[in-house]
């Protein structure tokens, strides 16, 4: 689910950021009320996770979620 700021303000969220996943800007936020809120067994593995962009966050169930570097445009 992609979210503008503008839709969800989340300086008032009570999340508890954890640490982000290998120097992206993504972090996993577990199994969130919004991640338990879709109440699906075949979700039970699953983590909420959050990527952050300039204004606007991504929210994904997914079992992993990973980042690498990729190729340098113009070198």
């Amino acid at each position: 689910m992609l979210t503008p700021e503008e839709v969800h303000d989340y300086t008032h969220d009570e999340v508890k950021w954890g640490p982000s996943i290998e120097q992206a800007a993504a972090v996993n936020l577990g199994t969130s009320s919004w991640l338990l809120s879709f109440a699906q067994q075949h979700l039970a593995p699953c983590n909420h996770y959050r990527v952050m962009f300039y204004d606007e966050f991504l929210d994904v169930i997914c079992e992993n979620l990973s980042a690498k570097c990729g190729p340098n445009v113009g070198e």
